[in-house]
């Protein structure tokens, strides 16, 4: 008697676990979609703010009116470089030098090139922050005593 090989019967199985994957794959395509969208969509979020913008929010976080502010007082280009001058009066000497420790900050978080000035006590200071094609060359002085009025 001739006997017969075993055949290989057809599950179902297949199907059923197409089912369920597929859906997973499309979930993780939208996901990972949706995360290189949020990453890259270059609306500000995630990314550093201009530094003049920062500039106006750190002073103002010590103190500084912004009737004491003189932004873009000059600019001008030297080497290819937009280099804009900034004139900033703080009411004390510890809100002009925590500002410094600010930009310092702000300045390492830019990757930028910041040297603070060699000599602090003066009451007027004044310093280069170098973003590459754009600088901010920034005066800060001290508010000097208020002087009582004349009769």
């Amino acid at each position: 008697m001739p006997t017969r090989s075993p055949r290989k019967r057809r599950s179902g199985g297949s199907a059923p676990f197409q089912r369920h994957v597929t859906p997973l794959i499309v979930v993780a395509l939208v996901v990972l979609v949706g995360g290189l969208w949020y990453l890259f969509r270059g609306d500000g979020v995630g990314e550093p703010r201009d530094l003049d913008a920062r500039i106006l929010e750190l002073a103002a976080g010590r103190g500084v009116e912004s009737s004491k502010i003189a932004a873009d007082a000059s600019i001008r280009k030297v080497d290819g470089v937009f280099v804009r001058t900034w004139e900033v009066e703080f009411p004390n000497r510890a809100a002009r030098d925590g500002f410094l420790g600010d930009l310092q900050i702000e300045g390492a978080a830019r990757k930028s090139e910041f040297v603070l000035p060699q000599d602090l006590s003066s009451e007027t200071v004044t310093l280069r922050v170098d973003l590459g094609v754009e600088a901010f060359d920034l005066r800060l002085r001290v508010a000097g005593p208020a002087t009582a009025a004349e009769p």
